[in-house]
This record gives structure tokens, sequence and C-alpha cells, in this order.
């Protein structure tokens, strides 16, 4: 796919796979992004994550308001509906999307631990990538 940009466009060059970073501080936390990213989502990819000052248990969960629909295996009580489970520990965590979506620029993000009660403290920082179409 050619990623320059035609002659007089305002349009910026979008690297293609992209990095985003959430530096999250609570159950709940509204994210803005400076820019809406054009383009849909092919795959979504969590490279890395870091949980600071509380224990979820042996996973976590964490779901996002609008733009992420994923497939989720809801067995059991404690497991959230669309959210994404997380183990402790580890590295790269592909996210099985339903459809390929575009990333709004205003969103929710939720997190909750194993039991599935929201987070109550603690920073995570989470590292996404993903590839747009």
């Amino acid at each position: 796919m050619n990623r320059s940009r035609p002659f007089g466009t305002l349009h910026p060059v979008v690297p293609n796979p992209m990095v985003m970073v959430l530096d999250l501080s609570g159950a709940l936390t509204q994210v803005e992004l400076q820019d809406q990213i054009e383009g849909r989502i092919n795959k979504l990819t969590l490279t890395d994550w870091i949980i600071e000052g509380f224990d979820p248990g042996p996973f976590f969960q964490m779901r996002f308001s609008q733009g992420i629909e994923i497939r989720t295996l809801t067995f059991g009580q404690n497991i959230i509906q669309n959210a994404i489970q997380v183990p402790l520990r580890g590295r790269r965590k592909e996210i099985p999307l339903i459809r390929e979506l575009m990333i709004p620029r205003l969103f929710m993000v939720e997190l909750f631990d194993s039991q599935g009660q929201p987070f109550q403290g603690g920073r995570t920082v989470l590292w996404f990538s993903f590839e747009l179409g």
C-alpha cells in the first residue's frame, strides 16, 4: 500500500503499524486522542503492559466503550462481556476483533480484576500496536 501523500493534500502520512500507549489511573478512564485516526483496524496487538500498586489476580480485564469490538468466551460469572482478558504476566497478546472498526477520537477504557470487580486503584500502562486497512 502506498502511504505517500498526493500533492497538495493536508492529510498526514500515517505510519502502519501504529503505536498507542494508554496511561490509565483507575477503573474508568476517558481517553482523548489528539487526532481522529483514519482507516479501519485490521489487527490489534497488546504488546506490553504494567500494573503498579494493585494485584488484580492471575489476569485482568479491559473493555473499550466504543470503536473496538472483540470476540470473548464468556465462561464463568467473573468474565466481563466484550472485555479483553490479559494475563498478569506475559508479553504480546493479539486481540481477536469481530470486525474492522475505526478508533474514535474520544472513548472510555474500563479495567476489571479477575473477579470482575472494577480496579480499586493502581496505575496501568498499556502499549498497543495496530494495523490500519
